[in-house]
């Protein structure tokens, strides 16, 4: 369950301008109801006052379906999405032409396993995959430079 209000009274309490990134259709939880995904980007966006918006696939190391990235980043009008899991070397190239940024982790563990240290082959791998992608990007209209967020060992 979201704590909008809760984390920023924190952050204004902290004197901090850090960005607030929420996840939308979080992969632990289900809404009772039928999800929307436009609705529940424009709220989490207008009414959580989400910074960027990250949206992952249904279970950790599932990525989210491109048309799912796209009618986010739609929805999110400017504001930044992230792919919230699931990105590898293999599917970056798609995936982050809907996107801003990518945050990366089990793809990049030995085997793709997350109790795994970091494999440094995987690592190259999905670099030299966004690099390239980035480049493909960079071709078309543009929009924001897209981010990654990869973990320590």
């Amino acid at each position: 369950e979201g704590q909008a209000h809760q984390i920023l009274r924190y952050r204004r309490e902290l004197g901090s301008d850090v960005r607030i990134f929420a996840d939308v259709l979080v992969k632990h939880a289900r809404p009772l109801g039928s999800p929307n995904l436009t609705t529940a980007v424009q709220e989490t966006i207008e009414r959580g006052l989400a910074d960027g918006v990250i949206l992952s696939g249904w279970a950790t190391g599932s990525p989210p379906n491109l048309e799912d990235l796209e009618l986010a980043s739609a929805a999110a009008n400017g504001t930044p999405v992230f792919i919230g899991s699931g990105a590898s070397w293999e599917n970056i190239p798609r995936l982050i032409q809907a996107v801003d940024g990518v945050i990366v982790s089990s793809s990049l563990k030995r085997r793709g396993k997350i109790d795994q240290p970091i494999d440094p082959i995987r690592v190259s791998q999905f670099v030299e995959a966004m690099r390239r992608s980035l480049t493909m990007k960079d071709q078309l209209p543009a929009i924001a430079a897209p981010s990654v967020a990869v973990p320590s060992s």
